[in-house]
């Protein structure tokens, strides 16, 4: 159905961005602070060790990265093959119009 395909399209570039950019945003700015609050002699110390990007896999958020990537547009690339799936009685027609319709076929 070509709702559904555009529908994890857009939910899933919308989560994308809220996961890996606002979510990961206050996560790094909460682990500076922690090395800024806890550890101020040793802070670039702490940030090198415990810091953002330091903790992380990168084998894991690459293919995190690259699936998040790749899955909406395996979606976009079967938009043209989807079919659309409608009923005539959700359009906002008149039911006398449909039945007239109905009998027609």
């Amino acid at each position: 159905d070509e709702f559904q395909l555009i529908n994890f399209i857009l939910m899933t570039k919308g989560s994308q961005f809220v996961s890996a950019g606002l979510f990961m945003m206050a996560r790094g700015a909460m682990m500076y602070f922690a090395c800024f609050s806890c550890c101020k002699p040793t802070m670039a110390e702490c940030i090198m060790v415990y810091g953002p990007g330091s903790v992380d896999s990168l084998v894991l958020s690459s293919v995190d990265y690259l699936g998040a990537i790749t899955l909406p547009w395996i979606a976009f690339r079967w938009l043209p093959y989807s079919e659309k799936a409608i009923n005539r009685t959700y359009v906002g027609r008149k039911m006398d119009e449909l039945e007239d319709d109905m009998e027609d076929e």
